[in-house]
């Protein structure tokens, strides 16, 4: 599919404002400004976090529409199966990629690191003419009958036909904006993550070791030639973990230690 044409507006919206620059809202940017929108991104903290996202064939082509599949190839790595195995290091399944629906023509997968793929939709949405604001967001926001009117934090302020929150779950603009007060409730489980060469690894497929209970081990390629580990383990019963603080550090490097003479596959040896 070609990309967007830009037409100057999509219906009666000409300007847009989105709360939050992480994929979804710059996703959203590169959409609207490839479309002719003028779109302006609110962005109180421009870090982004995690190791590796998994990006399924829509998701790809999505990305096709907004021309950005080729920089997507280039920068993440194309997986076509998952391999399970039990803490022995036993295959016990394995998912081929190609036997689930996909969209005609796109990959099964492709992992990118979240942080490469947040700068690249960053790159082109500003390319694109988009107006992005880190370190910013909204103060008050107010309704009229054509759209919203905006104080931000930084003293500035504007009109805009259309407000979109993507400010993640726990998002201000719900809060604030819709007046929806349910917090979000953190599940019991933790995870921690690390980028690491791939050189010596040689990981081209994701693949998941499962140990007891719901610890898990996870390896997956994530471009560039690193690849993602993650360990996976149940919280419900180890709260300082999840507050953190002094010594936190070394607790979590035990659970790595401990998994590593659970989950420690033959294929892989013991490092």
């Amino acid at each position: 599919m070609s990309a967007v044409e830009p037409s100057g507006s999509v219906g009666a919206v000409s300007r847009v404002l989105i709360v939050g620059g992480g994929v979804s809202g710059l996703a959203l940017a590169n959409g609207l400004t490839a479309a002719g929108v003028h779109v302006e991104v609110a962005e109180r903290n421009p870090r982004t976090s995690g190791s590796a996202i998994g990006l399924w064939s829509f998701s790809i082509r999505a990305l096709e529409q907004l021309g950005l599949k080729d920089e997507l190839l280039a920068s993440g790595a194309i997986s076509e199966k998952l391999e399970n195995f039990d803490a022995r290091g036993n295959l016990t399944k394995v998912v081929d990629y190609a036997e689930i629906p996909i969209a005609p023509g796109q990959p099964g997968q492709v992992m990118i690191s979240r942080p490469d793929l947040a700068a690249m939709l960053d790159r082109n949405a500003r390319a694109r003419g988009a107006h992005i604001k880190h370190h910013v967001t909204f103060e008050t926001v107010r309704e009229t009958q054509d759209g919203v009117e905006v104080t931000f934090t930084d003293g500035t302020s504007g009109k805009y036909d259309l407000l979109v929150g993507a400010d993640g779950v726990f998002s201000t603009v719900r809060r604030d904006v819709l007046d929806i007060q349910q917090a979000p409730r953190r599940a019991a489980n933790g995870t921690w993550q690390a980028t690491v060469p791939n050189k010596d690894i040689a990981v081209k497929n994701p693949s998941l070791w499962s140990g007891e209970g719901f610890r898990s081990f996870q390896l997956y390629p994530s471009g560039r030639d690193r690849c993602a580990i993650s360990l996976s383990d149940i919280l419900l019963e180890r709260p300082p973990y999840a507050r953190g603080g002094k010594g936190a550090g070394m607790r979590i490097a035990d659970t790595f230690r401990c998994a590593r003479g659970q989950i420690c596959p033959a294929t892989r040896g013991n490092g």
